[in-house]
């Protein structure tokens, strides 16, 4: 039986052709310029185009009867540097963000970069002139300064980690992450936790060390103790083979505490998860043995738990969303307004 036609009072989005088709909307930007790699799902896809008659503004189509030659700067979605693991906050970003660029009247290019080098040489041979930046590799200053060197004459606003961006021209908009350990440590005392944990396998990320600062001022702060568990590499990436060792050490040692801490903050949600399977895997159970908080809110790798954990989201949507909108101003050249750095305030989503 045929579905009946969508009518909407607006156009239809990149987002709500993903939603149609049950894919990413990176899924979706990779389908419309020819670069799936499934027959399947480029099925589905144009499907949802066709059901929602969504007009999508293709590389050799033009804008507002415009030559493709004379086409407006393409604000592109460049994912640098990021392999930890398969990562939901990076769809989230997109959410937030595609929305804005399409309605802005921009195509956005996503596609994952193994590296900087790669990075520029897409720039100088694309027509591209504006960028949203996704980083979490803390990068070195001679890479900073090449970085700011090479691309310093492009529009682009940085989204993740911001001592990795410091010398760089670019806006920023980042989650707030001491906030998010002042807010999980908050969770933890209203608790009656004050012997707590702070768990970590990835002591490079200076994400996540902004999280540990936040929240051991906060319990310190208030009387408590905290007890750092780390196990992880001092600088690069840990493969992601040695996750499940790196957790099972620090589980280990949490063991062999005496007396334990009554409550752990792990700063990312898919590390929680797998503490929480190895915690189980040694008779110890979340939320009856020992609390546990974390951050990011990815209901991808939380709803896989028996039973849920408190966590604080960080609202990557709205990052990605105020991301767009500073990029449309400056490629518009409507804000000339010096650098921005613009912390997003978490929310704690505490457990069902």
């Amino acid at each position: 039986m045929p579905r009946t036609p969508v009518v909407s009072t607006k156009p239809a989005s990149m987002l709500d052709v993903a939603k149609r088709a049950s894919v990413s909307v990176a899924t979706v930007c990779r389908v419309l310029n020819g670069t799936s790699s499934s027959a399947k799902v480029d099925q589905r896809v144009r499907r949802a185009v066709k059901e929602l008659d969504y007009r999508h503004v293709g590389r050799s189509r033009s804008r507002k009867g415009q030559p493709a030659s004379q086409m407006p700067s393409i604000a592109v979605m460049v994912w640098g540097n990021y392999e930890f693991y398969p990562d939901v906050g990076m769809g989230r970003i997109l959410r937030g963000a595609l929305p804005i660029l399409e309605q802005s009247g921009y195509q956005a290019v996503v596609w994952p970069a193994k590296n900087w080098d790669e990075v520029i040489a897409d720039y100088k041979k694309r027509r591209i002139s504006g960028a949203i930046f996704w980083n979490a590799v803390p990068l070195e200053k001679n890479v900073a300064e090449r970085l700011a060197a090479e691309l310093g004459e492009f529009r682009a606003v940085w989204v993740l980690t911001r001592l990795d961006a410091a010398e760089l021209p670019w806006d920023q908009v980042l989650p707030d992450d001491d906030r998010v350990g002042v807010l999980a440590a908050g969770y933890l005392l209203r608790h009656g936790h004050r012997r707590v944990g702070y768990v970590n396998c990835e002591n490079s990320n200076q994400e996540y060390n902004d999280r540990a600062v936040g929240f051991t001022r906060t319990i310190v702060g208030s009387g408590g103790h905290v007890s750092s568990i780390i196990d992880g590499p001092e600088g690069g990436l840990l493969d992601q083979s040695l996750y499940r060792e790196r957790w099972q050490k620090i589980v280990s040692r949490f063991i062999a505490m005496s007396p334990r801490p009554t409550a752990l903050f792990v700063p990312n949600d898919y590390h929680a998860m797998m503490l929480y399977q190895e915690l189980v895997r040694c008779g110890i159970v979340p939320n009856r043995d020992v609390t546990l908080v974390s951050a990011n809110n990815d209901s991808h790798y939380l709803d896989i738990l028996p039973q849920r954990i408190a966590t604080v989201d960080v609202r990557y949507e709205v990052i990605g969303h105020l991301a767009a909108e500073w990029l449309v101003r400056r490629l518009g050249g409507t804000q000339t307004l010096p650098r921005i750095v613009s912390l997003v305030d978490p929310v704690l989503v505490a457990k069902e």
